[in-house]
């Protein structure tokens, strides 16, 4: 029912339903989009920028303390954005099956041109059915 539009009535006590107009409720989700990544965090390292994070899983988690996740069944891998220093425009976008990345400097500099002082970035976890979840931003 995700993105549909349903019609729902609400009716107080002592009323009732054929009272009450009814209103569009459109449907929406949570769980459809993954969830954000954890312990996210970023280290310079000469010229390079190392990412790292742990993966959350919305499914057959089972909460289970100190295991490895079982991916989801939609899991598409990571999203690392990076963007412009203004911390909202998006330079580039890469994406990757590991729970690390390295943004090397060559990178820096076909992206920028430059190598950056700082960096400003978010990470998601991919759906292969709704695309990117919830963001994580990190910050030098």
């Amino acid at each position: 029912d995700r993105s549909t539009t349903k019609k729902y009535k609400i009716v107080t006590m002592g009323s009732s339903i054929d009272k009450a107009e009814a209103i569009d409720v459109q449907m929406f989700s949570n769980n459809t989009l993954s969830w954000p990544v954890t312990f996210a965090k970023v280290l310079q390292t000469g010229n390079d920028w190392s990412f790292s994070w742990k993966e959350s899983v919305r499914f057959d988690d089972g909460l289970r303390d100190f295991t490895n996740p079982i991916h989801d069944d939609d899991w598409g891998g990571y999203g690392i954005v990076i963007l412009e220093s203004d911390g909202v425009t998006v330079k580039k976008t890469y994406t990757t099956q590991s729970e690390s990345w390295v943004y090397t400097g060559n990178m820096q500099l076909a992206d920028f041109g430059a190598l950056q002082n700082s960096i400003k970035a978010k990470i998601v976890q991919l759906s292969k059915k709704w695309g990117a979840g919830y963001s994580v931003s990190v910050n030098s």
